[in-house]
């Protein structure tokens, strides 16, 4: 789980760009540059975003998005995305984020809607999906996670299976 917070009117510059991981503020890098004091960038600007890839579309994320949160205004802290509960302290949760508010260009991604990948769950406007497909979405999430076997244990003839390694054949 990942946050980025920006806020470029804050006066030290290491507090404009703040990253967390599991809720846990990022905060040793082996090199920084921060924005101006002020400077507008150009997340909420009027052109057009990508989620998963750069600007040029020649460097693709290799991973799996649960959910994508964009809010627009508001610099709100890790804990009101996610949290550690009483069931599981040391895995982070994803948190109900519907009580947020958005700002002018925010969004709310949860990628349930197959066949509407950009749909903006927060009721604002969808984005529009580009190569992807509803067999792109996967079930398997922090929300709807199942436990898996493992293809590399096997004890005699290998078992086939098949369904994401929920289901198995002897």
């Amino acid at each position: 789980h990942f946050v980025f917070a920006f806020d470029t009117t804050q006066g030290t510059a290491a507090n404009r760009i703040k990253t967390y991981v599991n809720g846990v503020q990022e905060t040793s890098f082996s090199s920084t540059t921060y924005p101006s004091e002020d400077q507008s960038l150009r997340l909420s600007s009027a052109l057009a975003h990508s989620i998963g890839n750069d600007s040029n579309s020649a460097n693709h994320f290799d991973g799996y998005m649960a959910e994508v949160v964009f809010i627009d205004g508001t610099q709100y802290a890790a804990s009101d995305f996610g949290e550690f509960d009483e069931d599981s302290p040391t895995i982070w949760k994803p948190k109900d984020v519907s009580g947020l508010t958005f700002g002018t260009s925010g969004f709310y991604l949860d990628f349930e809607a197959g066949g509407n990948l950009g749909n903006d769950a927060n009721g604002g406007t969808d984005l529009t999906e580009v190569n992807l497909a509803a067999t792109d979405q996967g079930t398997d999430s922090p929300t709807n996670n199942f436990a898996t076997l493992n293809a590399l244990q096997t004890v005699g003839t290998a078992p086939t299976l098949s369904e994401g390694n929920l289901k198995i054949t002897i």
